[in-house]
């Protein structure tokens, strides 16, 4: 489970690395000019909120935003995504369109299916389609068709 908490953190931040590094809003003519209209700029602001806190935020201006503060790194986009990844190594997510994964590793989709961690330690697999399936601590899997 720790594994896939770090690989969606990686993933999550190559993501949007590569939205805020990558989008533009002109199209490239290929000699190097730029034929568009308004300059975008990336904004990169300091928020002194307490002596001991300093928030460091890059905005696109399009929408995209990551900040990192003394917690964690967070991540905005456009459409609606968001990441949040503690220093405990604890991560959510939740990509707008009703797709999300919490700090305790429970995820649920936009189709139905849920995956839960048990306070036992036990994980429940539910498809979204009447099939259950779940594995304790101890490896042991049990599968139910409802």
């Amino acid at each position: 489970m720790r594994k896939e908490k770090w690989m969606i953190a990686i993933i999550s931040a190559v993501l949007s690395v590569g939205v805020l590094a990558g989008c533009s809003s002109s199209p490239n003519n290929g000699d190097n000019t730029d034929d568009s209209s308004s300059s975008k700029k990336t904004e990169i602001k300091e928020e002194n909120t307490s002596d001991a806190k300093k928030d460091k935020t890059v905005d696109d201006g399009n929408g995209n935003s990551v900040t990192v503060d003394e917690d964690g790194v967070s991540a905005k986009t456009s459409d609606g995504a968001e990441v949040e990844v503690k220093k405990d190594g604890s991560v959510t997510a939740d990509d707008g369109k009703g797709n999300s994964v919490d700090k305790d590793g429970n995820v649920q989709t936009s189709d139905g299916a849920k995956r839960v961690v048990n306070p036992d330690g036990s994980v429940t697999v539910d498809d979204g389609n009447g099939t259950v399936v779940t594995t304790d601590k101890n490896g042991k899997v049990t599968v139910e068709n409802k």
